[in-house]
């Protein structure tokens, strides 16, 4: 017996990635803008902070695909 799913609905979760993907543009936003943690940095050297907001932003691109994924693999299986 297949029982009927719903296919879309508003609860936390959708809030939560909301969230997620806000927080995920502003890393990235930062990253492609150049801001650093340290403005008075030397040119063509890198400091913890621009690493921490690339990898930051790295992390937060994969969670998102991950969830596509999972999300269509699950609702076309």
């Amino acid at each position: 017996m297949v029982r009927p799913t719903e296919r879309f609905k508003i609860d936390y979760t959708y809030f939560l990635n909301l969230r997620f993907l806000g927080g995920t543009l502003v890393l990235w936003w930062l990253k492609r803008t150049g801001a650093t943690m340290e403005q008075h940095g030397h040119h063509g050297e890198s400091n913890l902070g621009d690493e921490l907001l690339t990898w930051l932003a790295y992390l937060s691109f994969l969670g998102l695909a991950g969830g596509l994924v999972a999300s269509l693999l699950t609702h076309y299986a």
